[in-house]
């Protein structure tokens, strides 16, 4: 059987195809720019609403969820009346 990558080498790779996406994608956009000058400012806008919605996700997301109060204890249940269950 053969043996399994380490998690360091699978963390490389994805790293690396992530970069290739990059770079594949600064490229594509290069050539659009050159044929379409209001891509850039298309990009920047996208750009923009990107790190407001990165924004949020940290305050809302992590800094108010550390300070949440802690959970309430809870009721314990009992059983229903028995005129109920009649």
């Amino acid at each position: 059987m053969p043996q399994r990558r380490s998690t360091s080498d699978r963390n490389a790779a994805t790293l690396l195809a992530l970069g290739f996406l990059l770079f594949c994608g600064v490229g594509l956009l290069a050539l659009v720019a050159l044929v379409m000058p209001q891509a850039l400012g298309l990009v920047l806008v996208g750009g923009g609403f990107v790190l407001v919605c990165g924004f949020h996700y940290l305050v809302w997301g992590w800094w108010l969820s550390s300070t949440a109060p802690p959970p309430e204890e809870e009721i314990p249940r009992t059983a229903p009346p028995a005129d109920l269950l009649d």
